[in-house]
């Protein structure tokens, strides 16, 4: 007999059951929550409570397992969502928190129902969803759920099933199999070859020490460089961190495997970098810093370097996170990330189908 069962913290589940069912994917292992709860990104006092649900069989061993959360307190949201939420206030249908599925702090697309290999994967799927769908309702009071950040495959189902679907746009570098850089290059239109090499003609110039840097030999003054450089972009677009400084010391602590650290240097001075995480086949860039603006320096580290490492690593692609006009420029493109929404509650689904074509209708 198959039972469903609820933790509040990762530590409550064995690592090596949770990591069997994340598949090897590093944003969704149990080292990943892990440092996030360490470091305090969530858990109490930052308006993300885990509630990690999982499908045991009679044994108790672990079949399948999301990573859910109560998420409170902020109109701040990922995509689309925070207008309906907003109308919801505003009309009495809904209140904080919801409930979702999904990365913490991350708007990465990847699995978000995790399944043990050799278990039936669909039959525990569809376990899942209706547990999840009955904790919304008669565990938390919640007038509906999210999947946030799913995959193609999991959307299309969802869609048929009757959630609404909402999109944002990321940007993707796809790998097509090409030896080197220099021969990627060579596939592209003449303008972006053109831009790209001038780019990295000029970069050079500047003299540079670049580094990339594993996880195990980041030290702690390097990650507080770091971050002190992080805090300096944000506030340059008038915006604060959205992770503590904790959170990439434990991320470093709990998975050195997965993190880079691809640092630039001017005379041994720290100017700038790119904090990584490789996720499977995948590499994942989130979060930038930099004390200096150099010609170059962002493309180099933000889009160039990304791309050499993924060619170099064999890895399927890398996600960029959200669009933006530089990107696709320099050989990304953007593809829309769906999120799935399902509501108990009639009237906050209506205002959410309401937003949603409001945001479809051509301009006037």
């Amino acid at each position: 007999m198959l039972q469903l069962a609820i933790a509040g913290s990762i530590d409550e589940i064995d690592a090596a059951g949770w990591d069997a069912c994340a598949g090897g994917d590093a944003l969704v292992s149990h080292a990943f929550f892990r440092a996030l709860e360490r470091s305090g990104a969530v858990g109490p006092g930052r308006c993300i409570q885990p509630q990690y649900v999982q499908v045991r069989d009679a044994q108790g061993a672990l079949l399948a397992g999301a990573p859910a959360m109560l998420r409170a307190g902020t109109l701040a949201e990922y995509g689309p969502e925070h207008r309906w939420l907003k109308a919801g206030i505003a009309e009495g249908c809904f209140a904080w928190p919801k409930f979702q599925v999904g990365l913490p702090l991350y708007a990465v697309r990847g699995p978000k129902l995790l399944v043990r290999p050799g278990a039936p994967r669909e039959t525990l799927r569809v376990l899942l969803i209706q547990g999840l769908k009955r904790l919304a309702v008669q565990r938390y009071g919640r007038p509906g759920m999210n999947l946030m950040h799913i995959d193609a495959e999991l959307a299309a189902q969802l869609g048929g099933d009757g959630w609404l679907l909402s999109h944002e746009l990321h940007a993707f570098w796809r790998n097509p199999g090409c030896a080197d850089f220099a021969a990627w290059l060579g596939t592209l239109p003449h303008r972006k070859r053109y831009t790209i090499r001038r780019e990295r003609r000029l970069f050079a110039e500047l003299g540079l020490d670049i580094r990339l840097i594993p996880g195990d030999r980041i030290s702690q003054r390097l990650l507080d460089a770091y971050y002190a450089g992080h805090q300096r972009v944000c506030l340059r677009f008038g915006n604060r961190p959205w992770l503590p400084p904790e959170t990439l010391r434990c991320l470093v602590e709990e998975m050195p495997q997965a993190v880079r650290l691809l640092a630039a240097f001017d005379g041994g001075r720290y100017i700038a970098g790119a904090f990584w995480i490789v996720a499977g086949d995948a590499l994942v860039l989130r979060t930038w810093s930099a004390f200096d603006e150099r010609p170059g320096l962002c493309f180099e580290l933000n889009c160039h370097r990304p791309i050499e490492f993924a060619l170099e690593n064999g890895l399927k692609y890398v996600d960029a996170g959200l669009t933006a006009a530089y990107k696709p420029q320099r050989g990304y493109a953007d593809e829309a990330v769906a999120s799935a929404h399902w509501f108990a509650d009639p009237q906050l689904r209506r205002l959410a189908e309401r937003e949603l074509a409001a945001l479809a209708a051509p301009p006037a």
